[in-house]
């Protein structure tokens, strides 16, 4: 009762562009365009099982989940710090990784009545350069804590790890404030 066939259809990419900047010997700065709409973007197919043991938890298990990496711009590579092109051989927009597993493990929780936590957990494998080591990670973390009947408060933070993109841990955060409004049962944000 536990386990479920499932399939998915993910894309995702950026609305703006992204810069890498440099000091200049004057004392500026020059900036180097990296990435933009459709420089990365990544369609992911999935199909496997999901275990869901209760509401809080699920594991998404994906022995074919082929993904599809585009990099419209065939010259940023000549602007990230080592030359890379997000795994898309230079000069080529669209690299395909057709033998490849997805694991996804999602937990939501209210840790009190005010307060949510959602983490979710993605690791990526691409068989045809499987190594051990060439693995994509990301771990996002979203924590809500609704301070009035109107005011939420969010903190989310975002760690990636693909060697395609740098050798690097990649991070990011954000804090937002929301305000909600409702009416006969509908929620505005």
């Amino acid at each position: 009762k536990n386990w479920n066939a499932y399939s998915s259809v993910n894309f995702l990419t950026q609305f703006a562009p992204g810069f890498r900047y440099e000091e200049t010997a004057n004392g500026g700065e020059e900036a180097f365009k990296i990435s933009d709409f459709m420089a990365p973007a990544f369609l992911t197919f999935s199909f496997g099982a999901e275990y869901a043991p209760n509401d809080n938890f699920t594991l998404r298990l994906s022995p074919f989940s082929p993904r599809f990496t585009f990099v419209t711009d065939t010259t940023l590579y000549l602007n990230t710090v080592d030359n890379t092109n997000y795994g898309v051989p230079i000069g080529e927009t669209v690299r395909a990784e057709w033998l490849a597993a997805q694991l996804i493990a999602a937990w939501n929780k209210d840790i009190t009545e005010t307060i949510n936590l959602q983490t979710r957990y993605l690791l990526f494998a691409n068989f045809e350069t499987f190594n051990g080591e060439e693995i994509d990670h990301r771990l996002d973390l979203t924590l809500v804590a609704k301070l009035t009947e109107y005011i939420n408060v969010n903190f989310s933070a975002i760690g990636i790890y693909d060697f395609d993109q740098s050798e690097n841990i990649q991070f990011s955060q954000l804090l937002g404030v929301g305000i909600a409004l409702s009416k006969k049962g509908a929620v505005v944000k």
